[in-house]
Parts: structure tokens; sequence; C-alpha cells
């Protein structure tokens, strides 16, 4: 699996020749070993890039993102040839009994809050969140987490902070959750899942429900990373330094059964453990730890 995190903010041509991805400009021209790129995203909207190197990118199972005018990710190159076993997967996904439905979205909404509790702990706020972890039933019933957000969120940014405010920390959190939402959605797919099939989310209208469920553990690393690292910055534009600074979160310290792993790694891992839930119709999902920010050291 790549390491490598790519931002294409002036190319003028993306190619691939000889396994290796070329970006190139009228000033310089820089390559990267294929096997060693983990995703790309295209900012420029001058680039020129073929069919064949979109393919390329596809079959080494990169993470492409394409960018709108104001620079945000608005699509996903997604790779549907990637797995031998689809209509194996399929009949499984599409056969999970309901008490096992359940116990997926029980497994990550308890992590996704126990990692809430760790972000904020991380930050130095008190809080007394852990006392829902053990209010989790099996479907999240009560919505808690709803609840846990709502309170999560006006400890972490301030009782006036809303996920609806157009601010800069808004901003920081949708980009940095859409670069995660894509990490995952190209290993949904990978792995022969559909993407649109959720086991919590439902929406008629939402191409990537069951990545919008797998992605709730993940959320709490770019809350932490912005309040330490964005929290208190003036202005309200998000910046190239931003962008790439949440981009290289894919290369981020998480854990997994206890073992460090980068962040790109724990989806695989999590992605992995839900197909084998399915497989078995026992939910036994590994979700990811939430720990002290660090960049992933590769030795």
């Amino acid at each position: 699996m790549g390491f490598i995190n790519i931002i294409a903010y002036s190319a003028k041509d993306i190619k691939i020749k000889d396994k290796q991805l070329i970006l190139s400009n009228n000033q310089e021209s820089i390559d990267y070993p294929l096997e060693d790129v983990n995703s790309l995203m295209i900012e420029s909207q001058i680039c020129n890039i073929s069919i064949y190197t979109l393919t390329q990118l596809s079959k080494y199972n990169i993470a492409t993102y394409l960018c709108d005018e104001k620079h945000l990710p608005c699509a996903y190159l997604l790779n549907y040839n990637g797995f031998y076993k689809n209509l194996e997967v399929y009949k499984f996904q599409t056969s999970i009994s309901k008490p096992t439905q359940k116990q997926l979205w029980k497994q990550l909404v308890s992590a996704k809050i126990k990692n809430q509790i760790k972000a904020l702990n991380l930050c130095g706020i008190k809080n007394d969140l852990d006392r829902y972890i053990s209010k989790i039933k099996s479907a999240d019933t009560d919505n808690i987490e709803a609840i846990v957000a709502n309170q999560y969120f006006k400890l972490m940014f301030g009782s006036k902070f809303t996920r609806d405010n157009g601010c800069l920390i808004n901003s920081c959190l949708n980009y940095g959750y859409a670069i995660i939402r894509g990490l995952i959605a190209r290993t949904v797919v990978s792995h022969g899942l559909l993407p649109y099939l959720g086991v919590f989310h439902k929406n008629q209208l939402n191409a990537f429900n069951l990545v919008d469920d797998i992605i709730e553990p993940f959320r709490p690393i770019i809350d932490l990373y912005v309040f330490q690292n964005v929290k208190d910055t003036q202005g309200n534009e998000l910046t190239r330094e931003i962008k790439q600074s949440l981009f290289g979160m894919l290369n981020y310290d998480m854990k997994t059964d206890g073992q460090k792993q980068t962040l790109t790694n724990c989806v695989e891992i999590l992605v992995n453990s839900f197909v084998q839930s399915i497989t078995k119709n026992v939910a036994t999902l590994k979700c990811p730890d939430l720990i002290k920010l660090a960049l992933h050291s590769y030795e």
C-alpha cells in the first residue's frame, strides 16, 4: 500500500510513464513511483489528464480526488474491478440480518464516542461524556450519537459553535472529513462492497451511505487536529497550507488492536473486518482508537 499523498495545485499535465506518476507545469516536472502513491488530489483547474492515466490510477487503487472551482473535493475516482469476489460479497451485503446491522451500527457509534472523549481529553477539556457509553443500545435507538455530538462540539469549539456556522473551523472539518470519506469509498469498493448500501444511513440520494457509516470513528482525529492547529487561526480562509496538512492526515497514526497504524491502514482493517462481519453474520468490527497526533514513522 502506498504512503505518498499528493496535492496537484498547479500541474498542467498529469501522466503515467514507466510506472511513474509524472506531474508537470511550465517550470518543473516531478515524478513518483506508482506503487508508493496512496492518494492524489487534483486541485488544478487547468490540468490535462488522459483516460489512460485515470485507468492506471484506478488500477493501482490510488485514491484520486477531483476538486471544483472553489478547490474543494467534489468527486472521487473508484475502481469497480479491483476485487475478485464482488458477487459473493454482494450476496452477503444484501442479506445481512437486522440484528447484525443493529450491532454493527452500535459498534461504530460506540467507537466514535470513545474517540470523541479521547479527543477532548487530549485537548485538556474536562467532560463527563463517558457516562453515555453504557447507554448505547442496539442500533443506537436512543440516538446517543446525536446527544453526545451536540455537547461534544460545544465543549471543543465553544458554546456558540454549531456545525452550520460558516467559519474556518467548519471549513477545515468538512475538508478533512471529505478526505477520509474518499479514502473509505476507495477501500469499500476495492473490497467488493456496494458503497450506497449502508447499515444505518439509508438516504436514497446518497451514493455513499456505507462510507458515511464507516467514517464515524475516524471523524475525531480531524476534530483534534483542527482544535490543536487551526482553532485560534485568524481569518476565514482555508489556505493551501491548511489543506496540505489535512490531506497529510492520511499518514497520521491511530491504533487498531493496540497496534499503531496509519489512518489509511486503519481504514483498510476496519473495512476488512466489516466484510468478515457480514460474511459470518456476526458484528466483530475492528475500529480505530484515537491517540496523540503523530505522523507515522516509516522505517
